[in-house]
């Protein structure tokens, strides 16, 4: 199956900060990974308008990233990505493509965190998929 080219066209994705760390524990019995992979993925977003008719999809994702971490990984990973449509498309349909963005940041933040993840003692971790219709739901809820 070919697959059709989107008038949503991703420009730039750029990490604006990161921070990822092991908090160890004196229970030797405790899998780290595993109690990270059970851990509530925290995720916060928000568009910008640019003057060029491009916008901007601010991402954040934190798991495990408090003042008191629990054993296990402690994330922090903040991105950016600069979208811009093609010119043939019409508002309404810019306004359905926006969810899409979101989508590929999130994306984009996974793999990034599953990289940077590689390199430490307990390997690569992948946080897991998101309930997108939830998400925009809470993102809704939590500004009004």
């Amino acid at each position: 199956m070919i697959a059709k080219k989107s008038p949503l066209i991703l420009d730039s994705f750029n990490i604006l900060n990161s921070k990822c760390e092991i908090i160890h524990s004196d229970n030797s019995f405790i899998d780290l990974l595993e109690t990270t992979n059970s851990m509530p993925v925290d995720i916060d977003f928000s568009i910008r308008n640019t003057e060029n008719d491009s916008i901007l999809v601010f991402t954040k994702v934190e798991i495990n990233n408090s003042d008191n971490p629990q054993p296990g990984y402690s994330i922090l990973a903040e991105g950016v990505g600069l979208f811009h449509f093609e010119a043939s498309i019409t508002d309404a349909e810019k306004k359905q493509l926006v969810n899409s963005s979101i989508n590929i940041c999130i994306t984009n933040l996974r793999s990034y965190v599953n990289t940077i993840t590689s390199f430490y003692i307990l390997g690569h971790f992948s946080f897991h998929a998101v309930d997108m219709p939830a998400l925009f739901k809470s993102k809704a809820d939590s500004e009004t």
